[in-house]
């Protein structure tokens, strides 16, 4: 123990704070009386600046772990989320390589093309009350059949407020 440490414990017992104890004077009464030169101060500055780049130091480390947790989350995160996208995109590979199979096995040129449109049509209509459905259904059925099917007739005969047009599909 250093006479350093020893004048801190005496001045404790005798009632000082340890803002009083921690002071500059200390040292530098220690250093008065021991005719030691800068010694105690030297010692006390070698202290106090220790135990500031300590307290810097914890709480670098502390702002590390932070981070360290944070991008931990985030990797987390970011595989969840590449997990789910690879699941979509092999049902949709499958969904693809299901569709181009049934359209291999389509017995004509024709066929093959009606249900390629009519992929498009499924693809991009969307449908929100029972008015739409019927309307995508006769829109499908009139795709299927090349024309077979007028749709515009057809859906007048469902809303009579739907202008009378004559459209008709020309064969090939």
């Amino acid at each position: 123990m250093t006479g350093l440490d020893c004048l801190r414990e005496e001045l404790e017992r005798r009632g000082f704070t340890k803002s009083q104890i921690d002071s500059k004077v200390v040292p530098a009464v220690l250093d008065i009386i021991a005719s030691s030169g800068s010694k105690y101060s030297d010692m006390w500055k070698s202290e106090t600046d220790a135990s500031k780049r300590l307290k810097e130091t914890e709480e670098t480390i502390r702002w590390n772990e932070r981070s360290i947790e944070q991008q931990k989350a985030l990797l987390s995160k970011y595989e969840e989320e590449t997990k789910t996208v690879m699941e979509h995109r092999k049902h949709c590979e499958d969904y693809i390589d299901e569709f181009n199979k049934s359209l291999r096995e389509c017995e004509t040129q024709e066929g093959r093309d009606a249900m390629r449109i009519a992929q498009m049509y499924v693809n991009s209509v969307d449908v929100d009350t029972k008015y739409d459905n019927t309307a995508y259904i006769i829109g499908l059925a009139a795709i299927l059949s090349r024309g077979g099917i007028n749709a515009i007739n057809e859906l007048h005969k469902i809303n009579k407020k739907l202008p009378t047009i004559s459209i008709y599909a020309q064969r090939i």
